[in-house]
């Protein structure tokens, strides 16, 4: 009997935009430095000269709305990307930022960076600059690839609250990230709080754009990433002003990182499930035991199922009423979304973020379950 080796990562800062504009004279000030690239199939143009010092910028034109309301009468929009690790680790994207010290090394090396470019070109890209998004995740190593994929499917088959709305890529965006393949992510947003989350492959992400996996030793990899915009890093106090130095950067940095787990529980684990999930079989067989003489408490949970499977939740009964039974799961601690039988059990994403116990009575169920079927083929959490 396989088990999945348990590894808690931890949550760190991936990315994070400041965004700012530049005048149609700056922007020939840059462009006589450095190469910019127009890519047709993005709209936008690249200035990729410091991408492995951790640094990507593109640059869009503005609308001519835009320019008018803008007193500089700035024709170009830039988006200044920078990675925390690759700031550190020249050319390297993959590793973790989460020391006081590294911190603040990564934010030095920021204004660094545009001190750099201003030497070279005499274009000054913080004095119109404003943080503009952070990008906080965490990795989970899986038992295999097969709970990976398990894991984005039931993401999406997860009845949203108000607000939140799934994001399914557009085609021209599946072509510039292959990766972003039905199986291997889920995208959801909530445009009113300016944030959004995705779950996806990680090791499919870094074998379609050919990385390096060998320090991966043939481990599954689910990747978690919660994108907060301005309106939202402004609600919860880590952007304070536009004004960007070295302390404002490191002081949203450290807060943020400390906070990153709640941050992603709060606003991904919590809108998921904070329940696990069983396959189907092991699920009906459990909720009978639960329900003992309480027969019908049981049909209907097993019907709710069914409901949920289908896309019917309507035809189950009123609000109320799936409210009632949704509260009976919850009781439960279980799902009424199953996985496949090759995933008996899943941990939900909530306990995954926040490192948890998973739930061992589930677990062991879903074990002796299958194992008296003569089912000792399979991978199991632990």
């Amino acid at each position: 009997m396989a088990q999945g080796k348990k590894e808690i990562m931890k949550s760190f800062i991936h990315t994070f935009c400041i965004k700012t504009k530049i005048d149609n004279d700056e922007y020939r000030k840059i462009n006589a430095v450095y190469q910019i690239e127009y890519y047709s199939n993005m709209h936008k143009h690249l200035l990729n000269t410091y991408k492995d010092r951790g640094l990507r910028i593109e640059i869009f034109q503005c609308k001519e709305i835009e320019v008018r309301m803008d007193k500089d009468n700035c024709w170009n929009k830039l988006n200044l990307i920078f990675t925390t690790y690759k700031l550190l680790h020249n050319g390297n994207r993959i590793g973790e930022v989460t020391e006081k010290h590294e911190i603040e090394e990564a934010s030095k090396k920021v204004i660094m960076l545009l001190v750099d470019i201003y030497k070279k070109s005499g274009v000054d890209l913080l004095k119109r600059a404003s943080i503009n998004r952070v990008d906080v995740t965490k990795d989970i190593i899986t038992p295999s690839d097969a709970y990976t994929k398990e894991i984005i499917r039931i993401a999406k088959e997860t009845e949203l609250p108000y607000g939140y709305k799934m994001w399914i890529p557009e085609e021209n965006d599946k072509l510039i990230h292959p990766q972003w393949k039905v199986e291997n992510a889920v995208f959801v947003n909530n445009h009113s709080q300016e944030l959004e989350f995705k779950l996806y492959d990680k090791k499919a992400d870094l074998e379609i754009n050919k990385e390096c996996t060998d320090f991966l030793e043939n481990k599954s990899w689910l990747r978690i990433e919660l994108t907060m915009k301005k309106k939202m890093l402004k609600k919860q106090g880590y952007v304070k002003s536009d004004i960007i130095t070295v302390e404002i950067v490191k002081d949203m940095l450290q807060a943020i990182t400390v906070d990153a787990d709640y941050l992603l529980i709060n606003y991904i684990g919590g809108i998921l499930s904070p329940v696990d999930n069983l396959s189907k079989k092991i699920l009906t067989k459990y909720i009978k035991y639960e329900c003992g003489s309480k027969v019908r408490r049981a049909e209907k949970m097993i019907k709710y199922i069914e409901c949920m499977k289908n896309g019917k939740i309507d035809s189950y009964g009123s609000a109320k009423a799936v409210s009632n039974i949704e509260t009976e799961f919850e009781i439960l601690g279980i799902s009424p979304i199953y996985s496949k039988v090759e995933c008996p059990y899943i941990p939900s994403v909530e306990k995954l973020i926040g490192g948890q116990e998973i739930n061992y009575r589930l677990l062991n169920i879903a074990k002796r379950y299958n194992e008296r079927r003569g089912r000792y083929d399979l991978i199991y959490w632990r």
